[in-house]
């Protein structure tokens, strides 16, 4: 049967069980059955599943795809995509869907009526996901992903019944909501893309996926099957022909195989492994996404080797784009952008330029719709540059060394070896973070008169400067120079009163 006679036969099979509810609510209520019950639908997301969405051409720009091209029923499609359509059929409905009552529903239908919602109810919840960079960000996007995941699993990872082309779309909408946070649901994420993609010949998806599944494994600490799974993601190719989609992919793994250099601290080969990228000119909109990434990561590679100036160069080309494509586009970078440059200028001594560029980032925030994602990171790169700057009582409390400076030792102990615990958990290897915490353990230890404890610490200290290599990583936390600069002038302080 065609789309229209399985809706059209819903409704009859149907008929009495929404008692008097109209067609288009019987039809809201059934496709609610199939998506998570418990869980509020966002009215966005009925509307974003049903309208257009922007997806990458082969050249790297932008298109808008309708939902027909993912086999999305006319008949519900309509109705989703009008919302005073949706609000009066949800208000003539008299019916609250429950477990009881989403079973009535599925009993009373075929199994072919069965497919077809359960298809119908994955269309609609993945195509609400908005991609990075081609559309902004969805404000309710927490309460889409109960419904994707629950659609998704419905599957049971078999995707073979969906047209190739919705199968592409799916996963390479998994692979854009990999983002999301928790670990749990990025690793969801990476498994069903992987069983939508399976037997499908398609470069671009997989070399995605590669993308998706390395930073997992990196996550994990398994660097080198991070770095075994980007091999053969794609060939590298300099040729003005070869599609820019394709060339924006071999800059994306580029800058995942700068982060696993990162990890192991080959700075260089990390920066080498950039620079190697370049768009094909004039760059495409997807281009110009790999030119900022790759800027943002030269500018922290720099800051880590103490290359301070040149870091400021490489941020300050990453705004240029910014400028240029626009603030919206890059919403989601802006955050991390802002901040690297906030610590860049803060390792020049530039403390004035650090605070107007957050503050600039932090009130353009506080007038977008989601003023609240990335603004804890600003906040704490605020307060580092208000410790700097001397503005104690300003700085938020985050700030692990506000109970060092005010002296109050016990609390101080307390943070730093949180910190400790944290730095043990990363694969940094080199110790210089680690012997800042210690340093500062030593001083906590030598105020509060646990001086034999205190003398292990100085030990590690000094096993920690052993261990240091030329080439590692030496400004990973921006501003460590400056606290450990503190330290020994409070030092020779304290030894000047004795």
């Amino acid at each position: 049967m065609s789309s229209t006679q399985l809706v059209a036969t819903t409704l009859e099979c149907l008929h009495g069980i929404s008692r008097r509810g109209s067609e288009d609510a019987t039809i809201l209520l059934v496709l609610f059955s199939f998506l998570s019950l418990g869980e509020e639908v966002p009215r966005d997301l009925l509307v974003r599943g049903a309208t257009p969405r922007s997806r990458w051409t082969m050249q790297g720009e932008m298109e808008h795809i309708d939902a027909s091209t993912c086999d999305l029923s006319s008949d519900l499609s309509s109705l989703l995509s009008d919302p005073s359509r949706t609000e009066n059929a949800l208000r003539t409905s008299e019916c609250s869907m429950d477990q009881e009552f989403a079973c009535r529903i599925h009993e009373a239908l075929s199994e072919e009526q069965t497919d077809f919602w359960r298809r119908q109810a994955l269309i609609v919840a993945y195509r609400a996901i908005h991609w990075k960079y081609l559309e902004p960000s969805v404000q309710s996007i927490e309460l889409f992903v109960p419904h994707l995941k629950h659609a998704v699993q419905a599957f049971d990872g078999s995707f073979e019944c969906l047209p190739e082309s919705t199968r592409v779309d799916l996963a390479l909408t998994l692979i854009e909501s990999f983002r999301f946070p928790t670990m749990e649901w990025k690793r969801f994420a990476v498994i069903q893309a992987k069983a939508a993609a399976r037997g499908l010949n398609h470069s671009y998806l997989n070399s995605c996926i590669a993308q998706s599944q390395c930073i997992l494994d990196r996550l994990a600490g398994n660097i080198d099957k991070a770095v075994d799974g980007l091999r053969h993601a794609v060939q590298y190719n300099t040729s003005p022909n070869v599609p820019r989609q394709m060339h924006s992919v071999a800059g994306q793994i580029a800058i995942q195989q700068c982060l696993n250099f990162i990890q192991v601290e080959n700075i260089s080969t990390a920066q080498q492994t950039l620079e190697d990228w370049e768009p094909i000119n004039p760059p495409s909109l997807m281009e110009d996404t790999v030119l900022l990434r790759k800027q943002i990561m030269l500018g922290k590679s720099l800051r880590y080797q103490g290359r301070f100036e040149e870091s400021r160069i490489s941020l300050e080309k990453a705004f240029r784009i910014v400028n240029k494509r626009g603030v919206d586009t890059f919403d989601e970078d802006l955050s991390d952008l802002t901040c690297e440059m906030a610590d860049t200028l803060r390792e020049l001594h530039e403390t004035g330029s650090a605070e107007d560029y957050l503050r600039i980032e932090m009130t353009r925030r506080e007038h977008s719709s989601l003023p609240t994602r990335g603004l804890s990171a600003l906040q704490l790169s605020l307060a580092e540059v208000m410790f700097v700057q001397g503005r104690f009582e300003e700085a938020v409390e985050i700030c692990l060394e506000i109970s060092h400076i005010q002296s109050n030792f016990n609390e101080a102990m307390c943070f730093w070896n949180i910190a400790l615990q944290t730095i043990h958990k990363l694969p940094r290897t080199n110790g210089r973070t680690t012997r800042s915490i210690v340093s500062s353990i030593s001083r906590c230890l030598y105020q509060l008169g646990h001086l034999e404890i205190m003398q292990s610490s100085l030990k590690q200290v000094q096993t920690l400067d052993e261990l240091a290599k030329p080439d590692s990583v030496q400004h990973w936390i921006a501003g460590t120079q400056d606290w450990l600069g503190w330290l020994d002038r409070s030092d020779t302080d304290e030894r000047s009163r004795l």
